[in-house]
């Protein structure tokens, strides 16, 4: 027989292991709560079996909380005792063990017998969990849907909350700067949720005009104004019981914020000109780029919009120079996820490790947007049939140069802008060279720059994502 049980019992472990082993079990001791963390970090127990009563006056119950409350493992349990009291046994039965065991009472037979049914509803589970992974593999390759890539602890963490929020239906406020993987994790959130075969419905709030914004969000009554001549559904009623991605809203006027804190809080929503709500369905993920604490400083959001929005359930995005290790990581993988999709066969021959240092040591601005990005052009523009460390070097080498704002300032930047031969190219670079100029210029104030230069704000912001350089300063 297959399994691994892990024995807390400072006394009489003997009665439990022995039995066990001779079935083939792997079975490990263990006397304290100390003990157990150290042994459980790296064990992965199917089943426990648990003593109340241990030395030096701890309790088992401790135990219970710290395995539901890190939810480190998912064994089944077994909890033994000859001196629980009554309030000790309930305790007991709210972390709902699958067996209380009295050991005054105890016969090695039936005690074999739970550990084996136990082992069963283990292995039961385990394969319940196999299939939804495997749903999951399925439906994210039905809808092409990238996962969360990354093992630093932020990712591991950010992938943790997907897996707790994705079938409940509580709205969500993503945090994170430009190109972090807000529009990642909404796709994740709702592909991977029973709401999965219905709309995913996503709207950049800053590309939409502002006097356009409550029809487009909201929806309008025939007559409501001039030129309303028919009704118009907006995008809370398209979506139906599906997901609505609401991302940089931090643009939205306060009127529209005032509107959305009613249909968080009440679930309804009213067409432009309409007396009757209607009933909202959909799931709300909302996205900013700006930390919301500083939104509200600056007067740009309403208080009470952040603090229903902060009572969401909140998911912080870090930029990728906070999580290093992940770098080469989402790297390699854009890397072979643009040449598969590639039809030249470009020969894949590096290695990330022997270049990290120069890597790590560009600052990716544009974060897994711009690492994406950096992987496309190495993969189409590449001249050769082979994709060594020299030509990831070469392409960031000039993306180093031409990419530092301070430069633009430099005679000598001139002449590496000549020397890029291919038209389309020095075009970009130099956009590139004058955008960061006018936003340094303007600390940052994409609005004010806009004005400057006389270029519509919106269009300023899909040159600036175009470009990487939405979060540059």
């Amino acid at each position: 027989m297959k399994g691994k049980v892990l024995i807390v019992e400072d006394k009489h472990s003997d009665i439990f292991e022995i039995p066990l082993k001779e079935l083939g079990l792997d079975t490990k001791v263990c006397e304290s709560f100390s003990q157990f963390k150290k042994i459980n970090s790296n064990y992965d127990p199917d089943v426990i079996v648990l003593d109340l009563i241990l030395k030096d006056g701890e309790n088992g119950i401790d135990i219970l909380k710290y395995i539901d409350e890190t939810k480190a493992i998912d064994p089944e349990i077994i909890v033994v005792s000859g001196e629980a009291s009554r309030s000790e046994i309930a305790e007991v039965m709210r972390f709902s063990p699958y067996e209380f065991y009295d050991k005054t009472d105890y016969n090695e037979e039936k005690f074999v017998m739970e550990v084996k049914n136990a082992l069963k509803v283990r292995g039961q589970k385990k394969k319940i969990i196999e299939l939804e992974e495997n749903i999951i593999s399925l439906r994210r390759e039905n809808k092409n849907v990238m996962p969360f890539i990354g093992e630093s602890k932020a990712v591991k963490k950010i992938r943790g909350q997907i897996e707790g929020i994705r079938n409940n239906d509580s709205d969500i406020f993503l945090v994170g700067r430009t190109g972090t993987g807000k529009e990642i994790v909404a796709n994740n959130v709702h592909y991977l949720s029973d709401r999965f075969s219905e709309a995913l419905v996503k709207i950049n709030c800053s590309a939409i005009p502002e006097s356009l914004i409550e029809k487009e969000l909201f929806g309008s009554e025939k007559g409501s104004f001039t030129g309303s001549d028919k009704l118009y559904k907006g995008y809370f009623e398209t979506a139906g019981k599906g997901t609505i991605f609401l991302d940089e809203i931090q643009t939205l006027d306060k009127n529209i914020q005032s509107k959305l804190l009613r249909v968080i809080e009440n679930k309804e929503f009213y067409r432009v000109g309409q007396t009757a709500p209607l009933k909202l369905s959909a799931r709300i993920i909302f996205g900013t780029n700006v930390e919301p604490e500083k939104l509200v400083f600056d007067g740009i959001m309403r208080e009470d919009f952040f603090y229903r929005l902060d009572s969401c359930m909140r998911i912080d995005l870090p930029p990728v120079r906070e999580r290093e290790d992940d770098i080469l990581i989402l790297l390699d993988y854009f890397i072979k996820q643009e040449n598969s999709e590639c039809t030249n066969g470009i020969k894949l021959d590096y290695d990330l490790g022997v270049i990290r240092q120069e890597l790590l040591s560009y600052p990716w601005n544009g974060n897994v947007r711009e690492i994406r990005n950096f992987s496309k052009r190495l993969v189409i523009n590449s001249n050769y049939r082979t994709i060594t460390n020299n030509e990831i070097l070469d392409l960031l080498l000039r993306k180093n140069i031409i990419c530092t704002p301070k430069r633009v300032d430099e005679l000598c930047i001139l002449n590496d802008l000549f020397n890029i031969q291919v038209f389309r190219e020095a075009v970009e670079e130099f956009e590139k060279m004058y955008l960061a100029h006018r936003l340094k210029v303007n600390n940052n104030n994409k609005f004010q720059a806009a004005q400057e230069m006389q270029y519509d704000r919106t269009a300023l912001y899909k040159k600036l994502k175009k470009l990487d350089m939405e979060n540059f300063l």
